[in-house]
């Protein structure tokens, strides 16, 4: 094979072109991926339990189907508050749980345990 003079040099300016844009190709196609998208509405789970009784630092057991249940302890906050504890579990294993506080007592809230939602009123005997 017999290369031209000149020819050399002109692939090697070609050729640093076409590095350089394979490089940013890769770098702008590593920087567009997108976040993964929520759950849909068929994967989150939604539970109503109600109004839920609790005696303060006293656990309370409630069932949210599928073999998991809910265990909420209410500390003392004020009058009209507490600190919720929320903890799921299956099989009696831990799989989750959620902190809220202050927590309205007497008033609708939700509680999130990523794929289950779980919907209640607190109230205090």
């Amino acid at each position: 094979m017999i290369i031209a003079p000149g020819t050399l040099s002109h692939l090697k300016s070609h050729g640093a072109f076409l590095a350089l844009a394979l490089l940013f190709n890769i770098a702008v196609s590593g920087c567009s991926k997108k976040p993964a998208p929520p759950p849909a509405a068929s994967e989150t789970k939604s539970v109503s339990l109600g109004t839920v009784e609790l005696a303060y630092n006293t656990p309370e057991r409630r069932d949210l189907g599928d073999g998991t249940v809910c265990i909420l302890t209410a500390g003392q906050l004020d009058a009209t508050s507490c600190e919720l504890i929320a903890v799921r579990e299956r099989a009696g294993r831990k799989i989750a749980s959620s902190r809220v506080a202050p927590a309205a007592l007497d008033k609708p809230m939700e509680i999130s345990f990523g794929d289950v939602r779980v919907g209640l009123v607190l109230h205090v005997k």
